[in-house]
């Protein structure tokens, strides 16, 4: 439930910023399934795969799993312990502290 949070968050963020036809990565395999196929449930989570649906067709974005190994610099930046309310788009800065947390 926390990556399906994590990603609506991050698409709202795109929505904000009018980012459009991209694709989203997630390490989630499960997740990605969830969103790309048209499976239903009564699972709590299944509001916010609806909500994440809707967006991601609006937005014109597609979702892709990728290994958590190829994510290791988001990892890497997540370990850094930046402010949760900062949001961070190709912040040249911050990719050598990065490079040094992998």
């Amino acid at each position: 439930m926390v990556k399906a949070l994590a990603l609506l968050e991050g698409l709202l963020l795109c929505q904000q910023r009018n980012l459009r036809n991209y694709v989203a990565e997630m390490d989630s395999s499960v997740l990605v399934s969830l969103v790309s196929f048209d499976a239903s449930s009564r699972w709590p989570l299944c509001n916010f795969i609806r909500h994440i649906k809707a967006m991601v067709t609006a937005l014109g974005a597609s979702m892709a799993h990728i290994f958590w190994e190829a994510n290791s610099v988001a990892g890497a930046m997540a370990s850094l312990k930046l402010p949760s309310d900062v949001v961070f788009f190709f912040e040249a800065f911050l990719l050598p502290r990065a490079c040094l947390a992998l």
